[in-house]
């Protein structure tokens, strides 16, 4: 007759599940993070793009009001994979590492998720990952290009009706961008996170591969 598993055995079976888990999660946040970088290298472009032929000789300068349309669809798109990486990592620090620090016995095991924290409740480096990049490319350079639009010389209702969708879509991104500066994983209970050490190290950004929300 088999041996009935011992509460012992079936905890450290369940060790690599977990890790698993881990590991999916952490490559999940990783590809989220390349497509962050991807999208804002994708509105730069389109910027770029837009611009020169809003500026051309023969170009027209209603053109520019197509670069807040690309460059704020895009700025959501960015965003919502900020939002999913952070809700990754929550469940990384609020499910997987408690039961990984159960099942291994082990209660020192270090948590990247804490520690990130540690930076995150900085207000210097809440604006350097979700405050300036976000804001210059989706928001600031969409409205610049809106204003230059009106020196176009036909101002019909096509340029009306793209200028009021521009008007619309800056506005929801706005709403959506503005939560983020008071950092989106910087919750209470991580007021007492371990403290990044001073000196050298920069904390990861938006747009690093490893955990940024910026990725």
């Amino acid at each position: 007759m088999p041996a009935k598993p011992t509460a012992s055995s079936e905890t450290s079976a369940a060790i690599p599940v977990l890790l698993a888990q881990f590991n999916a999660l952490r490559g999940e946040i990783a590809e989220r993070s390349k497509a962050q970088a991807t999208f804002l290298s994708l509105a730069i472009t389109a910027l770029g793009a837009l611009g020169s032929l809003g500026f051309s000789p023969s170009g027209d300068k209603r053109l520019l009001l197509l670069i807040p349309m690309v460059s704020v669809l895009l700025g959501l798109l960015w965003l919502d994979h900020a939002a999913n990486i952070s809700n990754l990592g929550d469940f990384i620090k609020d499910e997987i590492m408690p039961a990984l620090r159960s099942s291994s016995g082990r209660s020192d095991l270090p948590d990247y998720e804490v520690f990130i924290r540690g930076y995150e409740v900085r207000p210097a480096v809440i604006l350097r990952s979700f405050g300036l990049p976000p804001f210059l490319t989706f928001l600031l350079a969409p409205v610049v290009a809106m204003v230059l639009a009106f020196d176009a010389p036909v101002q019909n209702w096509v340029f009306w009706t793209m200028t009021g969708v521009d008007v619309a879509l800056l506005v929801l991104c706005l709403a959506y961008w503005a939560p983020f500066l008071g950092g989106p994983r910087a919750t209470k209970d991580d007021k007492g996170a371990l403290k990044p050490p001073t000196g050298r190290g920069a904390p990861p950004t938006a747009f690093g591969p490893g955990d940024s929300h910026a990725g």
